[in-house]
């Protein structure tokens, strides 16, 4: 099944490829660009070369999985300076990431040959296809909302506010990553062992909530002089940017997917995501001449928090399976209304200094 995995998430990284030349093609360019190439090519080499964790993490081999995801991390990091230093343009710390994912597919190809049947099963292929198009579908359209927000204000915005946007438009990439590599490591669980890992799920939120709620309010509270000091005044507005993206960690804790995931209901899922791209993108056009660039980072708040009411109360009349199940809810509703407590706190004394000026 591996080597299956394997063929398949390789032809859906030349998708990707495919798609993007496309795309360039159809804006107008008559030649692809160096750089441009350097990314397709990374593109087609990253897609398969990320299975190489998730099939640690199937085998349930943890001290080989952080051993390699240090490995590869930090040996991204070393390749990104080591580029910067040597080659000092863009172009060369491309080429470095490229050599460094053909590494790591390299690797994988060496893994899957040592622990799978070199052996095509078309049958079981399409089965996987299908089972995994409308996570594909999802997870496409969940981050295509960071692209759908940069081209509206891109169109209907200057460049000061693409660039003012663009550098707040950011969650705390430490959210990200630890959320959803725990609901990730969970789904495998979650179907050996449904009710133990919604009690592990609900523990563990727990522990990550009593850290990742404060570090985002002391980033919150210093985030105007953080932006002030790190870039200039002029990213002043940024931080209240980034001050709304961090109020997503109160969707982002919420895993009402993993329940989802455990039960096959990909579909849900993948239509859930439409939906909430297309509230955000509604949403985005709608307070944009209200709130400004403010506008665009709420909209993406509120889809996210729809998503997830809708993939809960679809969890809990369709599944019979409660929030209070993978949540310890008067620990989220504490942080959560501390944290917007914050924000409008925060808020205010900004706005206060914008009118001194």
């Amino acid at each position: 099944m591996l080597f299956n995995i394997t063929v398949v998430f390789t032809v859906l990284g030349f998708i990707g490829s495919i798609v993007l030349l496309v795309y360039l093609l159809s804006v107008g360019l008559s030649s692809i660009p160096i750089n441009i190439m350097f990314i397709m090519a990374f593109v087609v080499i990253s897609i398969p070369s990320s299975l190489t964790e998730h099939f640690l993490l199937l085998k349930d081999n943890a001290r080989s999985l952080i051993y390699y995801s240090l490995i590869v991390y930090a040996g991204y990091l070393l390749i990104i300076v080591s580029a910067t230093i040597r080659y000092n343009s863009i172009a060369g710390v491309l080429y470095a990431l490229v050599v460094w994912a053909f590494l790591r597919f390299l690797y994988l190809l060496y893994y899957v040959n040592k622990h799978a049947v070199i052996e095509w099963d078309s049958k079981l292929s399409f089965r996987f296809l299908i089972f995994a198009l409308p996570l594909i579908i999802s997870v496409m359209a969940s981050h295509s909302m960071d692209f759908v927000d940069g081209f509206i204000v891109e169109h209907y915005l200057s460049k000061s506010d693409f660039t003012i946007f663009r550098y707040g438009a950011r969650e705390l990439p430490l959210n990200t990553i630890l959320i959803s590599a725990f609901a990730t490591a969970m789904v495998p669980l979650a179907m050996i062992s449904f009710d133990q890992t919604l009690a592990k799920v609900k523990e563990r939120t727990s522990k990550m909530m009593n850290w990742l709620f404060p570090i985002s309010i002391m980033l919150m509270i210093s985030s105007p002089y953080l932006f002030t000091r790190i870039y200039s005044n002029d990213f002043f507005e940024s931080a209240s940017v980034f001050n709304i993206y961090l109020l997503i960690i109160c969707s982002r804790i919420l895993l009402p997917q993993v329940v989802l995931y455990a039960n096959h209901k990909n579909n849900v899922l993948m239509i859930v995501g439409a939906i909430e791209l297309c509230i955000n993108i509604f949403l985005s056009l709608y307070l944009l001449p209200i709130y400004g660039i403010q506008g665009i980072a709420f909209a993406t708040v509120i889809a996210f928090i729809i998503q997830k009411i809708i993939l809960i109360i679809y969890t809990w009349k369709v599944l019979s399976i409660s929030v209070t199940h993978y949540l310890n809810v008067p620990q989220y509703i504490g942080y959560s209304i501390l944290l917007y407590s914050i924000y409008f706190l925060v808020t205010s004394i900004m706005n206060i200094r914008v009118m001194e000026f």
